[in-house]
């Protein structure tokens, strides 16, 4: 694993009743499998497009590093590729197929200490004295590993500032600063067109030069391509984002069941005014609607007037009315009395989306989102914590609950014999382990270790319920998910959904014997409200329990000679019963209260959990 400057991370949890730290969490790099987050696309229908480079020549640029800097430039070609240990696939642009620019930070394995300042120029200057609006239009791919920066620089006289990751760029209204508001290890579409309004610096001047500028150490990378400068619109309102929390505390959870869901949401979202004129009279409508397209919620929020290059922001609690189990739709789009006027409408509206399941509690959207931005953090991801990383989910609840186990979905290179232990955390517990303890302690519940088994990774899942169930007062828990590999002999790794931004505590790891950090957005680590959740028809081949329902005595059929645990829970969970049989035998529920009830099989080659009914 790479050695890397550690950044903390914000606490921003408010939680009911319980006790929180204020420690400050650095963060950790992940290796693995990355799929891309959405990002905001600013279309170029029929702008007139004033000058255009598609990098097919390096001859068109001038490539330069600022002085003092670590010796990495960018580089200008076909079929350019990462060279380091964790490479961003290459951008698949436009023109890709006659060359783009690559900034390969990984592939430069800077553990220097001096920074890298790499930049890219346009070779001669634009003339855009004709043209008093003007947008920078460019693809890209990127993933951000801070601290680094990457920045858009626009000069008129052929200088340039010299620029590194911590700048302050208040004070140069020249200088954009780029992917701000991607987290750590998040990457942006491939590709992400991003436009920039250059009105201000570069309308109506003759001489303007462009320049993409990296600064950072040991990153990942950065591609370019299809560069542009286009006559901006009048009139082009941008819903940049939009925001659904049943929390009201910026936490968006993917499931919630209907117990924990607080009777007022919280409906953000940020509107630009990317058009060169102002726009009067703006509206946000927010609609909810359920799987059967029934309108759930329609509200109309007015926003008033905005200038051109301003932002206004919605931020409503509103009252939900009674709701089920589903996956709900929600539609942000703004409107204004100019809307008549604006070509681009597709960029007015954002679609998002959240269920309603009482099995489960999970705060990623797997499975719920239209698209999902997908990293791993598994038993490959840190070196010395090969056995005993603990992946964590913070879980807010509103009311009394009684949770089971936990849910992990596994990602693609899990490996049968690879195994879990699943826990739930009192908050305080987890933000106050000190670091270098050898493990997370004092679990409020916990399971024994779960062997992950092909009926598992089958189902992309593994479930662990609790020895005993935890029932749990209102307040913030973490459920976890501790990953044993045998020294990377078996890997496993978990889902983190980095579809959506959550607040900086939700998402967490712990290595053993070095410390609690903070990394991910919404790893897939999901309570367990059911514990039928946890049952798997044939994780154990060739066993049958029979006669079910049964008056009293059950039989277990098998073809294995060994010896066998039968373990007997009520619904909550709750161990009633436990024996051992070898081979064939019976077991005798008689005396006990009728009802249904959970009974465990398992032997050297697995586990089976089976409803049973007593009559």
């Amino acid at each position: 694993m790479k050695k890397t400057l550690l950044v903390g991370v914000c606490l921003g949890l408010t939680v009911a009743g319980v006790a929180q730290s204020g420690r400050s969490l650095p963060e950790k790099r992940v290796a693995g499998p990355t799929i891309t987050r959405p990002g905001v696309h600013h279309g170029s229908a029929d702008r007139v497009v004033i000058w255009s480079d598609d990098l097919s020549s390096a001859s068109t640029w001038t490539l330069g590093q600022d002085p003092g800097a670590f010796d990495l430039d960018w580089e200008i070609g076909v079929g350019l590729e990462n060279t380091g240990s964790y490479p961003t696939a290459p951008i698949e642009s436009t023109t890709a197929a006659n060359g783009y620019a690559m900034l390969d930070s990984d592939g430069a394995n800077n553990t220097s200490g001096t920074e890298e300042s790499a930049h890219m120029t346009t070779a001669t200057s634009i003339d855009l004295s004709s043209y008093s609006n003007v947008v920078l239009e460019f693809e890209n791919h990127y993933r951000k590993f801070p601290p680094e920066a990457c920045y858009a620089v626009v000069s008129t006289d052929g200088t340039f500032p010299l620029l590194s990751s911590s700048t302050d760029i208040s004070g140069m209204p020249n200088v954009f600063r780029l992917f701000a508001n991607l987290a750590t290890n998040e990457s942006t579409t491939n590709p992400e067109t991003v436009s920039l309004d250059i009105s201000s610096i570069a309308g109506g001047q003759s001489t303007v030069w462009i320049r993409f500028h990296w600064t950072g150490a040991y990153g990942y990378s950065w591609f370019l391509d299809d560069v542009s400068l286009i006559e901006q619109q009048p009139y082009d309102l941008v819903m940049n984002y939009g925001v659904i929390s049943h929390t009201g505390n910026g936490d968006e959870y993917g499931r919630v069941p209907v117990a924990q869901l607080n009777p007022d949401m919280n409906f953000g979202a940020e509107i630009l005014n990317f058009g060169s004129l102002a726009q009067t009279g703006l509206q946000v409508q927010v609609l909810v609607t359920d799987a059967a397209s029934a309108t759930v919620i329609d509200q109309t929020f007015t926003l008033g007037d905005l200038a051109s290059g301003a932002t206004v922001s919605l931020d409503e609690m509103v009252t939900l009315p009674a709701i089920g189990v589903g996956i709900y739709d929600v539609r942000f789009e703004v409107t204004s009395n100019e809307g008549g006027s604006e070509v681009i409408l597709d960029n007015n509206v954002v679609n998002r989306q959240f269920g309603v399941d009482n099995d489960r509690y999970a705060l990623d959207g797997i499975g719920v989102y239209d698209d999902n931005a997908l990293l791993g953090i598994g038993s490959e991801s840190f070196t010395g914590a090969e056995d005993g990383l603990e992946v964590m989910t913070y879980y807010e609840f509103a009311a009394n609950a009684t949770v089971h186990g936990v849910e992990a979905i596994l990602a693609n290179g899990t490996l049968v014999g690879s195994a879990v232990i699943v826990s739930l955390y009192d908050t305080t517990t987890v933000l106050n382990t000190p670091a270098s303890a050898a493990s997370l302690s004092n679990p409020i519940a916990q399971s024994d270790v779960i062997e992950i088994t092909q009926a598992d990774l089958d189902a992309g899942r593994v479930v662990g319920l609790f020895i005993a169930p935890a029932n749990i007062a209102p307040g913030g828990y973490y459920c976890t998910v501790r990953l044993l590999s045998q020294g990377n002999l078996y890997p496993i790794t978990i889902l983190d959904d980095n579809t959506v931004p959550q607040p900086g505590n939700d998402g967490l790891i712990f290595i053993p014997n070095d410390n609690v950090f903070g990394n991910g957005n919404a790893p897939a680590v999901r309570a367990v409200l059911n514990p039928s959740v946890g049952i798997s028809e044939a994780a154990l081949e060739g066993v049958g329990l029979f006669p079910n329902p049964t008056t009293g005595v059950l039989r277990l059929s098998t073809s294995y000679t060994g010896s066998h645990t039968i373990e007997v829970m009520d619904l909550l969970g709750a161990r009633v019963m436990s024996e051992r049989i070898n081979g064939n035998g019976t077991i005798d529920l008689t005396g006990m209260a009728k009802g249904l009830y959970l009974v465990r099989v398992s032997n050297d080659k697995g586990s089976l959990v089976q409803r049973v009914a007593l009559d």
